[in-house]
């Protein structure tokens, strides 16, 4: 839920701010570039997208800490599971 609260926030402040700069500057490269950049990321297959993004912004995500209900690492029992006695 905090990485698709925080992205829905950046993407619309980004988008709304790139924009306006593109309509105020109307047919100059700030606006070519912007609805280049726009179509682009637009056509890229979104886990595609995903995972480039985690990749450059990895270290700067809030993950630190989290942990998947369920999930152990190798080597390790699950929480409240016990010994299946095979």
């Amino acid at each position: 839920m905090i990485l698709v609260f925080t992205g829905e926030t950046l993407a619309i402040l980004i988008g709304v701010v790139v924009g306006l700069a593109a309509a105020w500057r109307r047919g100059t490269r700030l606006d070519t570039a912007a609805l280049i950049l726009g179509l682009l990321t637009w056509a890229l297959p979104t886990f595609f997208l995903g995972i480039i993004l985690l990749i450059l912004a990895r270290g700067v995500l809030p993950s630190g800490g989290m942990v998947t209900p369920g999930y152990a690492e190798e080597g390790r029992w699950p929480t409240g599971w016990m010994s299946p006695g095979i």
